[in-house]
């Protein structure tokens, strides 16, 4: 198997196949001096495939550096694959600095894949522990996070077997705003 080094040079080979393949191998070592490099791969690399592998790997290194980057990079995407994996790949942090930008998206991007995305991370990161933290988006002056928001709390409270959003805010304490 190859260094952490010689995957880090990987990265930045001709063939796109190559740079996939050492970016989720890095991904599989976990090495923090990789987040940088695969960052840059996410950022800027033309091979998707390339930029989807990156987006995983920085997952599983789990590093929450990258969280920043990760909605920075989503709010300007137009690959939809790209865009789905770094929707997932917030939810999958479960950090609820992501909330605000997974709504504007959830509001803007009606594909249906997109949507799913967005929601599923809202859901994994508003857990009903958190709930406080979305729910105080439904009192937004932007029309759009607004309504994203309600779409994202009826979504949540189907998942969790309530017959509607004010159902699930009442039984967890959480007013709705």
């Amino acid at each position: 198997m190859a260094t952490p080094e010689a995957l880090i040079k990987q990265l930045k080979s001709p063939s796109p196949e190559e740079r996939r393949k050492a970016a989720l191998a890095l991904g599989r070592v976990r090495v923090k001096e990789a987040i940088e490099p695969l960052l840059q791969v996410v950022r800027y690399d033309s091979y998707t495939m390339a930029r989807v592998a990156a987006i995983q790997s920085l997952t599983w290194i789990a590093d929450p550096s990258v969280i920043p980057v990760f909605i920075d990079v989503m709010k300007e995407e137009s690959d939809l694959l790209v865009l789905r994996t770094l929707i997932s790949a917030l939810g999958s942090f479960k950090n609820t600095i992501a909330i605000m930008p997974l709504l504007e998206i959830l509001g803007t991007n009606r594909e249906p894949a997109v949507v799913e995305a967005t929601t599923e991370a809202l859901y994994n990161i508003a857990d009903l522990g958190s709930l406080a933290e979305l729910a105080k988006y439904l009192k937004s002056s932007d029309e759009i996070v607004r309504k994203a928001c309600e779409y994202a709390l009826e979504y949540i409270a189907k998942q969790h077997g309530y017959g509607s959003m004010n159902e699930l805010l009442q039984k967890h304490n959480t007013p709705k705003l």
